[in-house]
């Protein structure tokens, strides 16, 4: 199952946001995802080496979704961040 954890829950518009995606295995263990694709909005982009990857919040105010998702992995529940 992979976790999704944004360096802010609450930004700026257009502010960098960066996540760090982990994935759990069936003993609970975390470990950094490589490869996720992480959405903020309608943006998107994929998770590095080291299960980061840094978006552009939106430019309006407002709740937006977030998630992300791997092949051959359980999705992350989905959040919300607090564009201001």
């Amino acid at each position: 199952t992979l976790e999704i954890s944004p360096s802010s829950a609450t930004v700026a518009r257009g502010a960098s946001v960066t996540f760090a995606i982990y994935g759990a295995d069936n003993e609970g263990r975390l470990a950094y995802e490589p490869g996720a694709t992480v959405t903020l909005g309608g943006r998107r982009a994929r998770s590095g080496a080291y299960g980061h990857v840094t978006l552009n919040a939106p430019t309006a105010p407002g709740r937006y979704a977030i998630g992300a998702a791997r092949r051959g992995a359980v999705p992350a529940f989905p959040g919300t961040i607090v564009v201001r």
